[in-house]
C-alpha cells in the first residue's frame, strides 16, 4: 500500500514547523523547520495490520511564535490511499489534540494545526471498502 500526504506549511521569517508522520507507532517521516509551502509526503510499500492508526504530530512549535499578522503551523490538505482521496468529510471529522501544555480541547472538524499536538486517524487492511463508504454516501444520501 502506498499512502501521500499533501501538508501546507505556515512559516514565519525564522521559524517553520517541525512534523512527524507515525504509522502504528512507528516514525515514518520526520521533518524540522520545514521552510516550504508544500509538503508532498510519499509513503512507498506500507505493511498494514488489521488496524492501523495513522498520526500527523505537529512539535518543537515555540507558543511565542504566533502573532496576529502570522503562525507557524500546518494544513493537512489531502491523504490518499493507492492514489484514492479521502473523503473530505472523512479527513475532518478526525481528531486533533493539541499537546496538554496548551490547555485547549481536542477539535474535531479542523485540518490547521496551529499548536503543537497530533491528528489521527484509524483505518482498517482492507480500507477499500472504508475508503469508498463516504464518496457512495453522499451520492446516494444515506
Amino acid at each position: 500500500m502506498n499512502i501521500e500526504i499533501e501538508l501546507k506549511l505556515y512559516n514565519i521569517i525564522k521559524h517553520a514547523p517541525s512534523y512527524q508522520i507515525i504509522l502504528n507507532d512507528e516514525i515514518v517521516y520526520d521533518r524540522a523547520s520545514n521552510f516550504n509551502s508544500v509538503d508532498m509526503i510519499h509513503l512507498d510499500n506500507i505493511q498494514l495490520s488489521d488496524i492501523n492508526t495513522l498520526l500527523i504530530k505537529h512539535h518543537l512549535k515555540d507558543t511565542s511564535w504566533t502573532t496576529g499578522l502570522a503562525d507557524v503551523a500546518i494544513e493537512l490538505k489531502r491523504i490518499k490511499f493507492d492514489g484514492v482521496l479521502l473523503n473530505n468529510n472523512t479527513m475532518f471529522d478526525q481528531t486533533f489534540t493539541p499537546d496538554p501544555i496548551h490547555n485547549i480541547e481536542p477539535m474535531v472538524q479542523n485540518c490547521y494545526f496551529g499548536c503543537n499536538g497530533i491528528w489521527a486517524i484509524s483505518f482498517p487492511q482492507k480500507y477499500d471498502a472504508w475508503l469508498i463508504k463516504p464518496y457512495y454516501d453522499e451520492d446516494f444520501g444515506i
